[in-house]
This record gives C-alpha cells, sequence and structure tokens, in this order.
C-alpha cells in the first residue's frame, strides 16, 4: 500500500517562461512518467519540447496537429478517460489535459454570460 507521500505526476504539459518549472515536497515518494515541460528548468524528469499550445477563444490551451504531445502518453491511469472537454480518450491517450481531435465540436466552459436568469 503506498503511503501518503506517495504520487504519481504522469502525462502532464508544464510550460513557463523561466526558472524551475516544477518543485515536490522533500521526502515524497514520487513516479514521473510522460511529462512535457517547456520554457524553463523542468526541475522534473520530463521530455523538454514545445509541446505546441494555442490559446483558443474560450482561453483555454489545446494541442495543434504536429503536437508531441499526441499520442505520447505513458501508463494506465482509467480515471483519466476523458479530458477537459468531457470527450473520450481513446487509443495511447496525448498528455496533458486536452485530447487532440484534428475535427469536431468542442466543449467550452461556461461564462457569466451562459448562466442566470438574463442568459439566452
Amino acid at each position: 500500500m503506498p503511503s501518503s507521500k506517495d504520487c504519481v505526476v504522469a502525462d502532464n504539459i508544464v510550460k513557463g517562461t523561466s526558472g524551475t518549472l516544477v518543485t515536490l515536497p522533500s521526502g515524497s515518494t514520487v513516479k514521473y512518467e510522460g511529462n512535457i515541460t517547456f520554457g524553463g528548468t523542468a526541475g522534473i524528469p520530463a521530455r523538454n519540447v514545445d509541446p505546441k499550445l494555442v490559446k483558443d477563444a474560450a482561453g483555454l490551451f489545446r494541442l495543434t496537429s504536429g503536437s508531441p504531445a499526441i499520442d505520447t502518453g505513458v501508463g494506465s491511469y482509467p480515471y483519466a478517460a476523458k479530458d477537459f472537454d468531457l470527450q473520450a480518450r481513446s487509443g495511447t491517450f496525448d498528455v496533458g489535459a486536452d485530447e487532440y481531435f484534428a475535427s469536431g465540436t468542442t466543449r467550452v466552459p461556461l461564462t457569466k454570460a451562459d448562466v442566470g436568469p438574463a442568459a439566452p
């Protein structure tokens, strides 16, 4: 049984502009796999490559075609079977919160204008 200090950091994209991108408390037993960092010092074992993200109209960062994150997820994490749009992941998952889809509809987060009595 893992202790409360054991954790897994897997299949994340961490992008910054400088400095150490990730620091974790000392004394932790951490398993790292499949992570991508870019724009600073990783601070963890990771691939340091440009993930080729683009910000969409809702302000969310999404993968673009040709991203090194596409189909390169590592490990088995069935609780991450959907991305942040609640779209199902299939095959080899993409690294990060967004599963790349070449076409189709993506969900976007609700804004203040989308909810409440004055909403359309």
